[in-house]
């Protein structure tokens, strides 16, 4: 008695997965059909929809477009991407743009508001002064004091290295007269929506950018020097961090001992 029932438990156990996998790959294949008919269902209907009002559902793309709600103007642009019109097509993208354009700005204005503070300051400074120094001997600072610089001076200048060709810190051969313990000036890569909403007055470009007012003493192998350097930290494209860029740099000679 006790062997046969033994017997049935290990057949019910056994035959259990098998059986599992099989309802589970038929439900899933259920689920897929529905989806799909769905799908199907959706297209036909927003077909039906171009062949006998296209004028008229392109004409309401573009008022919620002019009307500024890019939100609902791309929900109703995304229900015939399928069809792949041109003009549907153009519509879409132009909200998607905008959309996308203003999530990167607003994320880049959050990121400024948590990590322009002074305490961030420190290893930034660091990060510039050792970037071309041999073997990255790390930077000694001293009696160093910043100020947030927030005048109309200030976003020029951000303005200015955003559509500058050339680094501002220019240490080439053109230029003999630049000093070689300058700050080295790697010209920060943003992103290019945050970059337009720096350089447009509607954008609010002053909660865009984080510059300071950076002096102390520096230790050079001729001595340790005075600076004073304006250093604008931006948003770094990808990531929740924020990059140093010199915007101008000035030091004076060697402390006499």
């Amino acid at each position: 008695m006790f062997l046969a029932t033994g017997a049935v438990v290990l057949l019910v156990a056994a035959l259990w997965g098998p059986a599992k996998r099989a309802y589970d790959a038929h439900r899933a294949a259920e689920a897929l059909a529905l989806r799909q008919a769905a799908i199907e269902s959706e297209h036909a209907a927003a077909t039906a929809e171009l062949q006998s009002d296209r004028a008229g559902v392109l004409s309401r793309i573009r008022a919620l477009q002019e009307r500024n709600d890019h939100t609902a103007a791309l929900a109703l642009a995304s229900r015939y991407r399928f069809a792949h019109d041109p003009e549907f097509d153009v519509a879409y993208g132009t909200s998607a743009g905008i959309l996308g354009r203003r999530a990167r700005v607003a994320a880049d204005r959050a990121l400024i508001a948590r990590q322009c503070v002074a305490t961030a300051l420190p290893p930034l400074l660091d990060e510039v002064f050792t970037a071309d120094a041999p073997g990255g001997v790390r930077a000694v600072t001293r009696d160093v004091q910043a100020v947030r610089a927030t005048s109309p001076e200030d976003l020029k200048a951000v303005r200015t290295r955003i559509t500058s060709a050339a680094p501002g810190l220019d240490v080439s051969e053109e230029n003999p007269a630049a000093s070689r313990d300058e700050p080295h000036n790697h010209r920060n890569r943003i992103h290019p929506y945050t970059a337009a909403a720096l350089l447009d007055d509607a954008d609010d470009p002053q909660s865009l950018i984080c510059v300071w007012d950076v002096s102390g003493m520096r230790s050079l192998p001729a001595g340790t020097v005075p600076f004073r350097m304006k250093l604008w930290l931006a948003p770094r494209p990808g990531s929740d961090l924020i990059s140093p860029e010199p915007l101008s740099y000035t030091q004076g000679p060697p402390a006499t001992r």
